[in-house]
């Protein structure tokens, strides 16, 4: 990674079954090897202790020991703890330059002549060796990152390139499944959803993007049965509520009402306060198809007054229009 950047990607997921005992057995034997090896070398080359510790240190809070949100670890942090390695690498470079080339002599002169030093006695090609190496690797690492931000451009590039580069990345997939929804292209919509459900049968999030998809097709049945299964995570408020709206919402509508109400009611727990007022818009719809008006009413009339958002006034609209049904003993359909 330091040397030359690629297999990148913005996220990295947690494996599933977690990291195999020879993994982990190989990992921490070469770590202990590469610090008895620094610990040896402490008094002759100081450096090589300070850069590992350095390497080492920085690098705990992001190779998931300690695991923090999604991801197994952080390859864009590389930054910091590269600097230990970088501070070994240039110290160990000069001393064996030193050692090949011989130490600079300053103040020797050429043939007595003032103004010029005997460059003979540094080793020349030696010392400019790696001057060259260094401006080289510099602009193949410019060259290596200018084609990387490229990878950024995009939502859909940046998590094409993160499936690319992983395995199992259900981040990646969810999040191309939500961007193709949301541009109406439904097949890949599903086909990355169903890869997140693949890996994960019981993500929440998922199974409610998927329904989204589905309705947005004109297909009912297969959404009811989406935002059924997402609506078992205690967390999908939005899916609960979006059930309850499409069970009071269809021809037969009295015949759901009960089940409506049930998740209506559950989406009004599990939502936050600050959007509880199209859940209560969805109870007005649900009470007005058992029959029961007056709380239809007053569910629509709660609606209003918990939104109070700017920018409202279509949906306001549409929640007085519906309460005109409701004051006429008529349970409202789209």
């Amino acid at each position: 990674l330091l040397f030359w950047p690629s297999g990148l990607a913005v996220l990295y997921p947690y494996p599933e079954a977690g990291h195999s005992a020879a993994r982990i057995v190989f990992s921490a034997a070469v770590g202990l090897g590469v610090s008895a090896v620094a610990v040896a070398q402490g008094r002759r080359r100081p450096w090589l202790l300070t850069g590992w510790l350095w390497f080492a240190g920085a690098l705990v809070p992001m190779i998931g020991l300690v695991q923090v949100g999604r991801q197994s670890w952080a390859d864009r942090y590389t930054y910091l703890p590269h600097v230990g390695l970088i501070l070994a690498l240039v110290w160990s470079v000069a001393q064996a330059q030193e050692r090949w080339g011989g130490r600079p002599q300053r103040g020797v002169r050429k043939n007595g002549k003032p103004g010029r030093t005997d460059l003979a006695a540094t080793g020349l090609g030696l010392k400019s060796m790696p001057v060259a190496l260094a401006g080289a690797l510099v602009l193949g690492l410019a060259a290596l990152a200018r084609q990387q931000t490229a990878v950024w451009q995009t939502n859909e590039s940046l998590f094409r390139r993160a499936i690319s580069a992983t395995e199992n990345n259900t981040l990646a997939h969810g999040n191309l499944g939500t961007y193709y929804g949301q541009q109406g292209q439904w097949g890949p919509a599903e086909f990355h959803l169903q890869e997140v459900l693949r890996i994960r049968p019981q993500d929440g999030g998922a199974r409610y993007a998927l329904g989204n998809v589905c309705y947005r097709q004109g297909r009912r049945d297969d959404a009811l049965e989406q935002y059924r299964l997402a609506a078992q995570d205690p967390k999908q408020w939005e899916a609960m509520n979006d059930l309850a709206w499409l069970l009071a919402t269809v021809a037969d509508g009295r015949a759901h009402a009960e089940e409506a109400l049930q998740w209506a009611a559950r989406a009004l727990a599990a939502a936050p306060a600050t959007k509880r007022a199209e859940i209560w818009d969805t109870l007005s719809v649900a009470r007005a198809n058992a029959g029961d008006f007056a709380g239809a009413i007053q569910a629509a009339e709660t609606a209003l007054d918990l939104e109070t958002g700017a920018g409202m006034a279509a949906w306001r609209a549409r929640v007085d229009q519906r309460m005109e049904s409701y004051r006429q003993g008529k349970p409202w359909r789209p």
